[in-house]
């Protein structure tokens, strides 16, 4: 672990028990993903702005940010989906 990542640890912790009242675990809050996800979701539920930025930060260098998964009841143009069946031309002279 950098040292950049123990100072964004370190003004997590002293923010959320200053801002939210929550005493933090360090070692568990890197090790626990359920545990992370629950403390760094307090965290984003702040009014500070320091702390909500430092928690996003951190559940991305923790490699907890994923992409929301697409609905799979949205309907898609069936032309995007397969290239091969539309074959329209989106750009160029004659599109």
């Amino acid at each position: 672990m950098d040292q950049d990542m123990l100072r964004m640890l370190a003004q997590f912790r002293i923010l959320m028990k200053r801002e939210a009242g929550l005493k933090v675990d360090l070692q568990r809050l890197v090790d626990d993903a359920d545990y992370a996800r629950r403390t760094l979701s307090a965290g984003e539920d702040s009014d500070s702005e320091a702390l909500v930025t430092l928690a996003l930060s951190l559940r991305d260098r923790l490699g907890l940010l994923q992409q929301k998964p697409v609905d799979a009841g949205a309907k898609a143009d069936p032309d995007l989906a397969d290239p091969a069946k539309g074959k329209r031309h989106f750009y160029g002279a004659r599109s």
